[in-house]
Protein backbone atom coordinates (compact mmCIF):
# COMPACT_ATOMS: atom_id res chain seq x y z
CA UNK A 1 0.00 0.00 0.00
CA UNK A 2 2.86 2.36 0.81
CA UNK A 3 4.30 1.83 -2.67
CA UNK A 4 1.03 2.02 -4.61
CA UNK A 5 -0.27 5.14 -2.85
CA UNK A 6 3.17 6.76 -2.53
CA UNK A 7 2.77 7.30 1.21
CA UNK A 8 5.06 6.62 4.17
CA UNK A 9 5.14 3.32 6.01
CA UNK A 10 3.60 4.87 9.13
CA UNK A 11 0.67 6.29 7.15
CA UNK A 12 0.08 2.97 5.38
CA UNK A 13 0.25 1.07 8.69
CA UNK A 14 -2.42 3.23 10.33
CA UNK A 15 -4.59 3.20 7.19
CA UNK A 16 -4.55 -0.62 7.06
CA UNK A 17 -5.51 -0.80 10.72
CA UNK A 18 -8.34 1.66 10.18
CA UNK A 19 -9.66 -0.64 7.44
CA UNK A 20 -9.43 -3.65 9.79
CA UNK A 21 -11.18 -1.67 12.52
CA UNK A 22 -14.00 -0.73 10.12
CA UNK A 23 -14.41 -4.38 9.08
CA UNK A 24 -14.46 -5.40 12.75
CA UNK A 25 -17.14 -2.89 13.77
CA UNK A 26 -19.38 -3.86 10.82
CA UNK A 27 -19.35 -7.65 11.30
CA UNK A 28 -22.45 -9.63 10.41
CA UNK A 29 -23.43 -11.07 13.80
CA UNK A 30 -26.81 -12.54 12.86
CA UNK A 31 -27.12 -16.11 14.25
CA UNK A 32 -25.55 -18.97 12.30
CA UNK A 33 -27.61 -22.06 11.52
CA UNK A 34 -27.32 -25.46 9.92
CA UNK A 35 -23.93 -27.15 10.12
CA UNK A 36 -21.38 -25.21 12.18
CA UNK A 37 -17.70 -26.21 12.41
CA UNK A 38 -15.85 -24.96 15.49
CA UNK A 39 -12.25 -25.04 16.66
CA UNK A 40 -9.52 -22.97 18.31
CA UNK A 41 -6.09 -21.88 17.06
CA UNK A 42 -3.21 -20.89 19.35
CA UNK A 43 -1.18 -17.77 18.63
CA UNK A 44 1.81 -15.94 20.14
CA UNK A 45 2.84 -18.92 22.29
CA UNK A 46 6.31 -19.96 21.16
CA UNK A 47 9.42 -18.83 22.96
CA UNK A 48 12.31 -17.62 20.87
CA UNK A 49 15.03 -20.34 20.80
CA UNK A 50 18.10 -19.69 22.89
CA UNK A 51 21.29 -18.67 21.15
CA UNK A 52 23.38 -21.39 22.81
CA UNK A 53 22.23 -25.01 22.89
CA UNK A 54 23.48 -25.41 26.46
CA UNK A 55 20.76 -22.98 27.62
CA UNK A 56 17.89 -24.79 25.87
CA UNK A 57 16.95 -26.69 29.04
CA UNK A 58 15.90 -23.39 30.66
CA UNK A 59 12.97 -23.15 28.25
CA UNK A 60 11.40 -26.38 29.46
CA UNK A 61 9.13 -26.96 32.43
CA UNK A 62 10.12 -29.06 35.42
CA UNK A 63 9.61 -32.79 34.97
CA UNK A 64 6.21 -34.17 36.01
CA UNK A 65 5.58 -37.50 37.77
CA UNK A 66 6.15 -39.39 34.52
CA UNK A 67 9.45 -37.64 33.92
CA UNK A 68 8.08 -35.67 30.95
CA UNK A 69 9.33 -32.16 30.31
CA UNK A 70 7.27 -29.91 28.05
CA UNK A 71 8.26 -26.56 26.51
CA UNK A 72 7.35 -23.37 28.32
CA UNK A 73 4.93 -20.96 26.67
CA UNK A 74 4.99 -17.19 26.46
CA UNK A 75 2.53 -15.30 28.70
CA UNK A 76 1.13 -13.78 25.49
CA UNK A 77 -0.40 -17.12 24.47
CA UNK A 78 -3.99 -16.68 23.24
CA UNK A 79 -6.63 -18.80 21.50
CA UNK A 80 -8.64 -17.69 18.45
CA UNK A 81 -12.01 -19.52 18.43
CA UNK A 82 -13.87 -19.65 15.12
CA UNK A 83 -17.46 -20.58 14.24
CA UNK A 84 -17.77 -21.55 10.56
CA UNK A 85 -21.15 -22.03 8.87
CA UNK A 86 -21.29 -24.49 5.97
CA UNK A 87 -22.81 -23.04 2.78
CA UNK A 88 -25.37 -25.82 2.45
CA UNK A 89 -27.96 -23.72 0.60
CA UNK A 90 -25.56 -22.27 -2.00
CA UNK A 91 -24.90 -24.42 -5.08
CA UNK A 92 -22.11 -22.12 -6.31
CA UNK A 93 -20.08 -22.03 -3.09
CA UNK A 94 -18.20 -24.84 -1.39
CA UNK A 95 -17.04 -24.69 2.21
CA UNK A 96 -18.07 -21.99 4.67
CA UNK A 97 -19.95 -18.81 3.82
CA UNK A 98 -19.92 -17.10 7.23
CA UNK A 99 -17.33 -16.99 9.99
CA UNK A 100 -17.45 -15.45 13.47
CA UNK A 101 -14.25 -15.24 15.52
CA UNK A 102 -13.45 -14.57 19.18
CA UNK A 103 -10.32 -14.63 21.35
CA UNK A 104 -9.67 -15.89 24.86
CA UNK A 105 -6.81 -17.07 27.03
CA UNK A 106 -7.85 -20.71 26.53
CA UNK A 107 -10.41 -22.74 24.59
CA UNK A 108 -12.77 -22.88 27.58
CA UNK A 109 -16.36 -24.03 28.05
CA UNK A 110 -17.63 -20.67 29.35
CA UNK A 111 -16.67 -18.72 26.22
CA UNK A 112 -17.66 -21.53 23.83
CA UNK A 113 -21.11 -21.82 25.44
CA UNK A 114 -21.65 -18.04 25.42
CA UNK A 115 -20.63 -17.77 21.75
CA UNK A 116 -22.97 -20.55 20.67
CA UNK A 117 -25.93 -19.29 22.71
CA UNK A 118 -25.58 -15.82 21.17
CA UNK A 119 -24.54 -16.61 17.60
CA UNK A 120 -25.84 -20.13 16.77
CA UNK A 121 -29.52 -21.05 16.48
CA UNK A 122 -30.78 -23.91 18.63
CA UNK A 123 -31.02 -27.24 16.87
CA UNK A 124 -27.99 -26.63 14.66
CA UNK A 125 -25.39 -29.35 14.10
CA UNK A 126 -22.07 -28.56 15.80
CA UNK A 127 -18.96 -30.23 14.34
CA UNK A 128 -15.94 -30.12 16.67
CA UNK A 129 -13.09 -32.15 18.10
CA UNK A 130 -13.15 -33.86 21.49
CA UNK A 131 -12.03 -30.83 23.46
CA UNK A 132 -14.01 -30.81 26.77
CA UNK A 133 -14.96 -27.17 26.14
CA UNK A 134 -17.64 -28.30 23.64
CA UNK A 135 -19.34 -30.95 25.78
CA UNK A 136 -21.74 -28.41 27.29
CA UNK A 137 -23.40 -27.85 23.90
CA UNK A 138 -25.29 -31.16 23.92
CA UNK A 139 -28.42 -29.74 25.57
CA UNK A 140 -29.25 -27.12 22.91
CA UNK A 141 -27.47 -28.50 19.83
CA UNK A 142 -26.65 -31.74 18.08
CA UNK A 143 -22.92 -32.13 18.67
CA UNK A 144 -20.71 -34.33 16.50
CA UNK A 145 -17.08 -34.78 17.51
CA UNK A 146 -14.08 -36.43 15.87
CA UNK A 147 -11.11 -37.85 17.76
CA UNK A 148 -8.06 -36.25 16.14
CA UNK A 149 -5.79 -38.75 17.87
CA UNK A 150 -7.23 -41.39 15.55
CA UNK A 151 -8.25 -39.56 12.38
CA UNK A 152 -9.19 -36.24 10.79
CA UNK A 153 -12.58 -37.43 9.52
CA UNK A 154 -14.70 -40.43 10.53
CA UNK A 155 -17.88 -41.39 8.64
CA UNK A 156 -18.41 -37.80 7.48
CA UNK A 157 -17.82 -36.29 10.92
CA UNK A 158 -15.10 -33.63 10.85
CA UNK A 159 -14.46 -29.97 11.59
CA UNK A 160 -12.46 -29.36 8.44
CA UNK A 161 -14.00 -25.94 7.76
CA UNK A 162 -12.67 -24.66 11.09
CA UNK A 163 -9.32 -26.38 10.53
CA UNK A 164 -9.08 -24.76 7.08
CA UNK A 165 -9.74 -21.33 8.56
CA UNK A 166 -7.10 -21.96 11.24
CA UNK A 167 -4.57 -22.89 8.55
CA UNK A 168 -5.28 -19.73 6.52
CA UNK A 169 -5.12 -17.55 9.62
CA UNK A 170 -1.80 -19.09 10.67
CA UNK A 171 -0.40 -18.35 7.20
CA UNK A 172 -1.59 -14.75 7.55
CA UNK A 173 -0.31 -14.45 11.12
CA UNK A 174 3.11 -16.04 10.64
CA UNK A 175 3.84 -15.61 6.96
CA UNK A 176 2.48 -12.14 6.14
CA UNK A 177 2.34 -10.08 9.33
CA UNK A 178 4.93 -12.12 11.29
CA UNK A 179 3.69 -10.72 14.61
CA UNK A 180 0.34 -9.45 15.85
CA UNK A 181 -0.01 -7.72 19.19
CA UNK A 182 -2.77 -9.37 21.23
CA UNK A 183 -4.59 -6.04 21.49
CA UNK A 184 -5.17 -6.17 17.72
CA UNK A 185 -4.98 -9.92 17.06
CA UNK A 186 -8.76 -10.29 16.80
CA UNK A 187 -8.83 -7.60 14.09
CA UNK A 188 -6.40 -9.69 12.04
CA UNK A 189 -8.51 -12.81 12.64
CA UNK A 190 -11.66 -10.95 11.57
CA UNK A 191 -9.84 -9.78 8.43
CA UNK A 192 -9.05 -13.43 7.62
CA UNK A 193 -12.72 -14.31 8.21
CA UNK A 194 -13.87 -11.47 5.92
CA UNK A 195 -11.49 -12.56 3.16
CA UNK A 196 -12.69 -16.16 3.50
CA UNK A 197 -16.40 -15.31 3.48
CA UNK A 198 -16.08 -12.98 0.45
CA UNK A 199 -13.60 -15.04 -1.56
CA UNK A 200 -15.86 -15.25 -4.62
CA UNK A 201 -16.45 -11.50 -4.92
CA UNK A 202 -14.59 -9.47 -7.53
CA UNK A 203 -12.04 -6.83 -6.54
CA UNK A 204 -14.52 -4.13 -7.54
CA UNK A 205 -17.27 -5.53 -5.33
CA UNK A 206 -14.86 -5.90 -2.41
CA UNK A 207 -13.66 -2.32 -2.84
CA UNK A 208 -17.24 -1.00 -2.91
CA UNK A 209 -18.18 -3.05 0.16
CA UNK A 210 -15.17 -1.93 2.23
CA UNK A 211 -15.55 1.70 1.11
CA UNK A 212 -19.20 1.69 2.19
CA UNK A 213 -18.26 0.28 5.60
CA UNK A 214 -15.56 2.94 6.07
CA UNK A 215 -17.88 5.81 5.10
CA UNK A 216 -20.73 4.67 7.33
CA UNK A 217 -18.60 4.05 10.45
CA UNK A 218 -18.07 6.94 12.84
CA UNK A 219 -14.49 8.29 13.14
CA UNK A 220 -12.14 5.77 14.79
CA UNK A 221 -10.68 7.64 17.75
CA UNK A 222 -8.27 4.84 18.61
CA UNK A 223 -6.25 5.51 15.48
CA UNK A 224 -6.00 9.28 15.89
CA UNK A 225 -2.47 10.05 17.05
CA UNK A 226 -1.34 6.41 17.05
CA UNK A 227 2.31 7.33 16.46
CA UNK A 228 2.05 9.87 19.30
CA UNK A 229 1.18 7.10 21.78
CA UNK A 230 -2.63 6.80 21.51
CA UNK A 231 -2.95 2.98 21.60
CA UNK A 232 -5.68 0.52 22.55
CA UNK A 233 -5.37 -0.18 26.26
CA UNK A 234 -6.91 -3.66 26.56
CA UNK A 235 -7.39 -6.89 24.65
CA UNK A 236 -10.70 -8.06 23.20
CA UNK A 237 -11.05 -11.12 25.43
CA UNK A 238 -14.11 -13.37 25.33
CA UNK A 239 -17.48 -11.69 24.86
CA UNK A 240 -16.06 -8.17 25.33
CA UNK A 241 -15.40 -8.23 21.57
CA UNK A 242 -19.17 -8.10 21.03
CA UNK A 243 -19.97 -5.27 23.44
CA UNK A 244 -21.99 -2.32 22.01
CA UNK A 245 -18.94 -0.04 21.74
CA UNK A 246 -17.28 -2.59 19.42
CA UNK A 247 -20.22 -2.51 16.99
CA UNK A 248 -20.96 0.45 14.71
CA UNK A 249 -24.60 1.41 15.19
CA UNK A 250 -24.36 4.10 12.49
CA UNK A 251 -23.34 1.51 9.87
CA UNK A 252 -26.26 -0.83 10.55
CA UNK A 253 -28.68 2.12 10.71
CA UNK A 254 -27.57 3.29 7.26
CA UNK A 255 -27.60 -0.30 5.97
CA UNK A 256 -31.21 -0.82 7.09
CA UNK A 257 -32.26 2.49 5.51
CA UNK A 258 -30.64 1.49 2.23
CA UNK A 259 -32.33 -1.92 2.26
CA UNK A 260 -35.73 -0.28 2.84
CA UNK A 261 -35.06 2.15 -0.01
CA UNK A 262 -34.15 -0.69 -2.38
CA UNK A 263 -37.28 -2.61 -1.39
CA UNK A 264 -39.41 0.46 -2.11
CA UNK A 265 -37.81 0.79 -5.55
CA UNK A 266 -38.54 -2.86 -6.32
CA UNK A 267 -42.14 -2.50 -5.14
CA UNK A 268 -42.63 0.56 -7.34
Amino acid sequence: MSRHLNISYKTAFVLCHKLREALFKTRDLTPLQGEIHEDGAWINFKLRPTNFAKNAHKQKQKANKKGQRFPKFRPTKRCIISLNQRASDDETLWGSNRTIVAMDYTENAKTVLALNHQFVKQGSDIMCDENPAYKGLDFHYTRWSVNHDLCYSAKGINNNLAESFNARFRDLHRGVHHKCDNKYALHYANQAAFMSDNRQKSNGDLFSDILQRCLWVLPLREWVGYWQGNHRTQELIGMTAFSPEEISQSYFKNLNERMKYEQELLAA
